[in-house]
Order: structure tokens, then C-alpha cells, then sequence
């Protein structure tokens, strides 16, 4: 493109068998056909087919389409349309209430130039167009709609029902003309979103044709959606994560005034970018969502359910391991967000302290529990999922943002019924998924005998090639026991904490009972002889440790006493782990 245009041109031309993922690809269709000029050459064809352009008169009938009539203007987007998609005439404009006659001759004359053009260099002048043409074509329609961005809506359901028909069709195939619909699409979108009057059209069609079904569910759009499902749209993941990234930051203003239901459907689209396998594809997406949480102007603006997006990200295991550690950051800064909802709760105790006795209560407080379980609750479940990530690093660190989550003053703020939920529902399985990962990982890691030199592992004649990839990331035995050492820590410290606050309530009963069978798995089973006479390793000695102390706590607060039946559990339950007899009979004598 000349200097200054502000259209992103194609890293490397199609021909090279695959389609730019580095940018947003749109060029002029007027430009670009220009050999160098050379002392005694002959003209060349890309000449030649610049000189067709300018003989047929289209470009001057492109720029005067800024004063045609509305109908001249839909006639001409028309002809342009059906020979874009291989029609042999142009179809009947719905909305066409009988133009004038001098509009519809202004319309059969650009339409005959395009044809006449289009037939110059095959011979024929009726048919469908060649899929170069198709290419050029497609261009064409964006610089004419963009030329007329005062009459955009006029024209835009025509280009909507265009968009719809080939990108929707069964039989789209991956092509440089679809790729080409593409982007001609998001730069349109990108140009015209500003427009309040269209936002709202622009941003549904873009996720009826990337993310179906992202603004229908509560969850968000996983494999099987959208550009995961159609094989064409599937390989143009990165040109899409481009375009999404190019319309939300040139059009910053009317971020904040958008319904939660378009926030929605960018987020889908967002996600279905970053479950894609294409390492650009997820790579441009996080730094959408990052762009988004750190965007001075957006402050607050962004609904807190945008954790829909980061999700993907976080379980992309094809994308690069930096995608998925920086998900687990921009987690961790939604948990910081949700400060307000500490002060919040601060403020509500303070007006109901000031408050006339005979007044209180009065007020409706049941919003927070609510906030709560739909802002702060999910990032917590997310961190958790991550915990069991097979990559060492992405498992480390969403290990240490989950403690710090749940471990600052957060946690003291929260309804008794989240609390019991945090540490029975997440903290409780993310702790015996680690014990048991730690668990694995010691039986083995006795290292096989090591190849003679010159052989490796199975006995064959080692290749020692410098291309050989090297091996994952392996977290060593050590590193594991850590983490589940200090998760069993913090459960247990958190339970100490809390205590007198869970225990009046029906639902520790259950905490209480999980919290015992993940020790005692850590224990053993007292009817296994060699169990029951071997040492204790150190999530065993950890989990008696941990037990000892929760159940002198119990007794100490009078939790067993009152409650006779969750004592007669207890016991039976400590009577099948090693060491437990002990003691179920000190707490027995207790009682």
C-alpha cells in the first residue's frame, strides 16, 4: 500500500500455501499491481491489469458513489455481491420500492462496468467470476461501503446477508476469497462499531458467525463452537484474534456503555480465539483480555464475568505455557478487583450498627451472599481447575495464587455458606488431587538403570540429533510434596480460623466428614499389615499433625459434645485409618 494507508497488509502472498496470521490483511483493490519499473522491459501483467482498471472507468464510478442515490448505490453493492458470489445476475433488493429511472440507469452502468472489467481478461462477460476476481471483488465492496459510512445503514443489511450466506454456508471452504470475507467483515465492524445505531447489529453477527451459543449459556464457548467447529473459519483464528484486538482498542469510548449482553458475546469470541490451537491465535487473545483488565479507561467497566474469556486460556495446553501462566495472573488481578466488595460489606455493618434496633433488619441484604458466589467464586473454582494441570509451572502457579486468594481478608468477609463452599467444594479436592499427584510422583521416582554408553533406554544404538526437541518440563517429587504440604496446611489453619463461625451451622457436619476422609486417605488404611507397621512418610505426619489439632479443637469448643451423632462418626471413621484407634480413644474419654 502507499504511504500512510491505513490498511495492514499480509505477511507473505497466499501463494505460499498458507494465510497471514501477523496482521489484519486488507488491501486496497486498486493498488498493488505496479511492477518496478525497469529501462527496456516490457510492460508486465500487473501493469497490464492496472491499466484495465483505469480504462474501464470503475474507479471513478467507485469514488462518485459518494454522491449516487440511495438506490443507485444498493444496485451497484448488489451487482457486486451476486458477482462475488458467483451469481449470474444480481438479486432483487427486498427493500427496492421502484428507484427512479435514473437511478437504476446509474446502477446498470457501474454494474456493466464491472462486468465488462471482470470479462476483459477471460473472454466472457456472463458466469460466475474467476476466484481471483471473487478476491478483488470482495475488496471492492469494503472501499465503496466505507465511502459511504453516512449511508452505511442503508446498505448494511445487504452486506449482512452476504456475510451470512458465504461464511455460514455448509459448503464455505478455506480459501483466499473466504479469508478475504473475513477480514473485510472485521474491518467494516472496526470502522463502523462507533456508531451506536449499529453496535449492537455489528457485535451479534460477529458472534453468530465466530461464537454461536456464547451469549445463549452461562458457559463459555468451547471446542465444537464456532471457529473450533466450521473447518474454513477454524483456520482463521489469528486473523480474527487481530481483528477482535483492532476493534476494541480503536474503539475504547464505547466500551463502557455497552449492554452486559454484547460484553457477553465479545467474550465468547474472545474464547473461542484462545481455545484455538494456533499459537498466534491464543497469544492475541490474552492480550485482549489483558488489554481489557489494565485499560485505564475501562476501570470498573468490565463485568467481572469476563473469567468466560480467560478460561480457555488458562486449559489451552497447545497454546504457549507463558498464555496460560499469564491467564492465572489476570485471575489473580479480578481477585484484587473485587476489594469493593470487602468495603461494600464494611459499610453495610456500619449503617446497620447506626442504625435504631427496632430498624434493623429491615433492609434487603440478601445481594452480597449473591456477589459473592457469582463474582468471587468462580475465579477461586478456575485457580482450582488449574491445579491439576499437567505443566508443571502453569500447576505451581496457580497453587500459589489460590492460597494467596484464599488466604487474605477476602476469605473473612465472605457469608458463612460461601465459606463452607470454598473450603469443602474447592480448597478440599484441589488439596487430595495434589496428595495423590505427590503420592504418584514418589512411587516413582526411583530412576531406571542408566544405557550403556552409545544406547539408550531399550537397548537401541542412541542418534544423538541436534534437532530433537527437548523434553517437557518435568516438576520434581519435592516440588509436588511442597505443594500439597502447604495446601493440607492451609485448610487446616483456615478450619482453626474459622471454627467458631462454621460450627453453629447444619453444613459443617459434611466439611467436617470430607476434611477426615481426605487425612485419612493420607494416613492409610489401618487393615493393610504393611501399612499399619511402616513409617509414616511426610504427608502422613503432616495429615496426623493436622488431625490431632482439628479434633483437640473440636473437643476444646464443645462441637462434639453438643453434637452426638457427628461424634459416633468421627470415631468410627478415625477406627479405620492407621494410628486412628489412639485416637478415637482419647476422644472418647473425652466425651
Amino acid at each position: 500500500p502507499e504511504e500512510g494507508d491505513e490498511d495492514l497488509e499480509a505477511v507473505g502472498p497466499p501463494s505460499e500455501g498458507r494465510l497471514a496470521p501477523q496482521s489484519l490483511p486488507c488491501a486496497r483493490w486498486d493498488l498493488g499491481y505496479e511492477d518496478p519499473p525497469q529501462e527496456g522491459r516490457e510492460e508486465g501483467p500487473r501493469l497490464r491489469l492496472r491499466q484495465q482498471i483505469a480504462d474501464s472507468g470503475l474507479g471513478q464510478l467507485v469514488s462518485d458513489t459518494r454522491f449516487m442515490s440511495e438506490a443507485a448505490l444498493k444496485r451497484f453493492l448488489l451487482s457486486l455481491v451476486a458477482a462475488a458470489e458467483g451469481c449470474a445476475a444480481p438479486p432483487e433488493d427486498p427493500e427496492e420500492d421502484g428507484p427512479a429511472a435514473f437511478a437504476l440507469s446509474c446502477g446498470e452502468q457501474v454494474a456493466a462496468a464491472v462486468q465488462r472489467l471482470l470479462g476483459q481478461g477471460s473472454g466472457r462477460t456472463d458466469g460466475p467470476v474467476s476466484a481471483a476476481s471473487a478476491c478483488w471483488l470482495e475488496m471492492l465492496l469494503v472501499d465503496v461501503a466505507l465511502r459511504n459510512r453516512d449511508r452505511f445503514q442503508a446498505v448494511w443489511a445487504l452486506l449482512r446477508s452476504h456475510y451470512l450466506a458465504t461464511l455460514q454456508s455448509p459448503s464455505a471452504k478455506l480459501s483466499y476469497c473466504t479469508e478475504r470475507r473475513v477480514v473485510g467483515l472485521l474491518k467494516l465492524a472496526t470502522r463502523m462499531l462507533s456508531r451506536e445505531h449499529l453496535t449492537a447489529s455489528i457485535l451479534q453477527l460477529l458472534g453468530q458467525l465466530f461464537a454461536p451459543g456464547a451469549g445463549e449459556t452461562d458457559e463459555p464457548a468451547g471446542p465444537g463452537l464456532g471457529l473450533t467447529q466450521r473447518g474454513p473459519l477454524r483456520a482463521l483464528s489469528n486473523q480474527v484474534s487481530a481483528g477482535m484486538w483492532a476493534l476494541l482498542t480503536l474503539n475504547v469510548e464505547l466500551l463502557p456503555r455497552l449492554p452486559l449482553e454484547l460484553w457477553q458475546t465479545i467474550f465468547g469470541v474472545v474464547a473461542v480465539c484462545g481455545a484455538c490451537e494456533e499459537g498466534f491465535a491464543a497469544v492475541k487473545a490474552f492480550e485482549v483480555m489483558a488489554w481489557l483488565l489494565h485499560e485505564p479507561r475501562l476501570l470498573a467497566k468490565v463485568p467481572v464475568f469476563c473469567i468466560l474469556a480467560v478460561r480457555p486460556l488458562l486449559a489451552n495446553q497447545a497454546a504457549p505455557t507463558s498464555v496460560s501462566q499469564g491467564a492465572v495472573h489476570l485471575l489473580s488481578h479480578l481477585h484484587s478487583r473485587l476489594e469493593v466488595l470487602i468495603k461494600d460489606d464494611e459499610a453495610t455493618d456500619r449503617e446497620m450498627d447506626e442504625e435504631p434496633e427496632g430498624e434493623q433488619g429491615s433492609g434487603e441484604d440478601g445481594d452480597t451472599p449473591v456477589l459473592w458466589e457469582s463474582c468471587w467464586l468462580p475465579i477461586l473454582r478456575l485457580l482450582a481447575e488449574g491445579t491439576s494441570d499437567p505443566r508443571p509451572a502453569v500447576r505451581a502457579l496457580c497453587v500459589q495464587a489460590l492460597l494467596g486468594a484464599v488466604q487474605d481478608r477476602h476469605l473473612a468477609a465472605v457469608p458463612v455458606g460461601v465459606l463452607l463452599d470454598v473450603l469443602g467444594d474447592i480448597l478440599g479436592p484441589a488439596t487430595q488431587r495434589l496428595a495423590f499427584l505427590a503420592r504418584s510422583s514418589q512411587a516413582s521416582s526411583e530412576p531406571p538403570p542408566s544405557p550403556r554408553e552409545g544406547e539408550d533406554s531399550e537397548g537401541w544404538t542412541a542418534v544423538h540429533s541436534p534437532a530433537t526437541p527437548p523434553a517437557p518440563a518435568v516438576a520434581t517429587p519435592s516440588e509436588e510434596l511442597q505443594q500439597a504440604s502447604l495446601c493440607i496446611a492451609a485448610l487446616g489453619e483456615l478450619l482453626l480460623r474459622f471454627l467458631p463461625r462454621l460450627a453453629p451451622y447444619p453444613s459443617f457436619d459434611k466439611l467436617w466428614l470430607r476434611l477426615l476422609d481426605l487425612l485419612g486417605s493420607l494416613l492409610g488404611s489401618c487393615s493393610n499389615d504393611e501399612a499399619a507397621d511402616s513409617e509414616d512418610d511426610e504427608l502422613a505426619a503432616l495429615a496426623r499433625q493436622w488431625l490431632r489439632r482439628l479434633l483437640g479443637a473440636l473437643v476444646s469448643g464443645g462441637v462434639i459434645r453438643k453434637r452426638e451423632g457427628l461424634a459416633l462418626v468421627t470415631r468410627e471413621s478415625l477406627l479405620q485409618v492407621r494410628g486412628g484407634p489412639g485416637l478415637a480413644e482419647e476422644l472418647m474419654n473425652t466425651f
